[in-house]
């Protein structure tokens, strides 16, 4: 997304993305007659940056171009599955021991699906402002036939630019 404004005085812009985001993770995990666990970590993510007449790291507060995150998951499944019974007396059987299986499932979520970013004094003239996001995603952590599938999307938005005028002097 772009859009232009005319600053006839140096001046501040407040600019105000918003985007549709999406996240799929999955993880899958199998038992094993080994006893050893199995694991996958799926993640996505979007990133979005503003960038000032095509230059990035003007906007605060990602002054250096990376970008903020819109949207996060990391998800992790962990399981230890198929080795319950161990130390069994076949004759007279009067116990086993059993170890107990075990299934974690960790998610860590991060969304802003609008942010404000705020650049000082871009002087006169006519500006173009341009919103980018990217996408990322990756599957890793698999183990012991564990599978991780993920992918992360972004739809429609809407972006506002206001001109502004800080108080002199303005710091973060």
């Amino acid at each position: 997304m772009s859009a232009q404004i005319k600053t006839s005085n140096v001046a501040d812009l407040f600019v105000s993305p918003s985007l549709v985001t999406g996240l799929f993770t999955s993880t899958q995990v199998k038992g094993n007659g080994s006893g050893s666990t199995s694991s996958a970590t799926s993640m996505g993510g979007v990133q979005v940056r503003v960038l000032l007449d095509g230059r990035p790291g003007f906007a605060y507060p990602d002054t250096s171009g990376d970008g903020v995150t819109f949207d996060q998951r990391i998800q992790t499944l962990t399981a230890n599955l198929g080795f319950i019974f161990t130390q069994c007396i076949a004759s007279g059987g009067i116990g086993c021991e059993l170890t107990p299986e075990q299934i974690t499932l960790v998610l860590d979520t991060t969304s802003a699906h609008t942010f404000n970013f705020i650049l000082l004094n871009v002087g006169t003239g006519v500006h173009t402002v341009t919103v980018q996001a990217r996408v990322n995603s990756d599957s890793t952590n698999v183990t012991n036939g564990g599978v991780a599938v993920s992918n992360a999307m972004f739809g429609l938005g809407s972006l506002t630019v206001d001109s502004v005028r800080l108080v002199n002097s303005f710091v973060f």
